[in-house]
């Protein structure tokens, strides 16, 4: 896409490091369903997905209290994070950001359910 030149990629496990430097945009797609609804799904899923890419063995919220512990510091001024969500997390996960470091809001998917938490900083540097 022509893009090569204004791109860097880090795939990482940020609840072992976080990655170093400011960025225009982070997407995160984490294991967050909660360990004891993984029973409940479709045997396609259930079955087949590593237990390791479905659930964090808890509440499913472990990546995103992680986010919202480091994420201020890896956003650039204006910059974004996309950070899905299951269906029912969206108020549990904005709650764990706090809103006056953090610009947060909820993008719904095509049917309509909440799917992604974008996170944004929208702090203003003074000269």
């Amino acid at each position: 896409n022509g893009v090569r030149d204004r791109c860097s990629f880090r795939h990482m496990d940020i609840l072992v490091a976080a990655p170093e430097g400011k960025y225009d945009l982070v997407t995160m797609n984490p294991p967050y369903i909660p360990l004891t609804e993984v029973r409940d799904l479709e045997p396609e899923v259930r079955d087949y997905e590593p237990l390791t890419a479905l659930t964090d063995d808890l509440d499913g919220l472990t990546f995103y209290r992680r986010f919202a512990q480091i994420g201020y510091n890896l956003l650039r001024e204006g910059g974004i994070a996309l950070l899905e969500i299951g269906f029912d997390q969206a108020p549990q996960v904005l709650a764990l950001f706090d809103t006056s470091a953090y610009d947060c809001s909820v993008i719904e998917d095509l049917a309509g359910i909440p799917r992604v938490i974008k996170v944004a900083n929208p702090r203003v540097t003074k000269s």
